[in-house]
């Protein structure tokens, strides 16, 4: 477990939710099949740093139409799509 995902647990547990990991070994069919994998296990939140924040549209509405919340990290286009669906997505 890295640092990041150590403290994102320590964090989340506190708080009184678990974190379940994902890594895309920087796939986007990878990354595209975790989003999938979190909407079908029914989470809150997806935080995620898109490999292509444009291909990843579509699993965004699917998340945002299962009231999720999506928080982007890295990009200035990502950080657009977290603003809009932050917006758009009531918990």
């Amino acid at each position: 477990m890295s640092a990041v995902e150590k403290g994102a647990s320590d964090a989340a547990a506190e708080a009184g939710f678990k974190v379940i990991p994902y890594s895309s070994q920087r796939s986007l069919l990878e990354q595209i099949s975790s989003v999938n994998d979190s909407i079908e296990k029914g989470v809150k939140c997806i935080i995620i740093d898109p490999i292509d924040v444009n291909a990843l549209d579509g699993v965004f509405e699917k998340a945002a139409e299962n009231h999720i919340r999506i928080i982007t990290l890295g990009t200035e286009n990502a950080k657009r799509y977290s603003e809009h669906y932050r917006k758009n997505v009531t918990a």
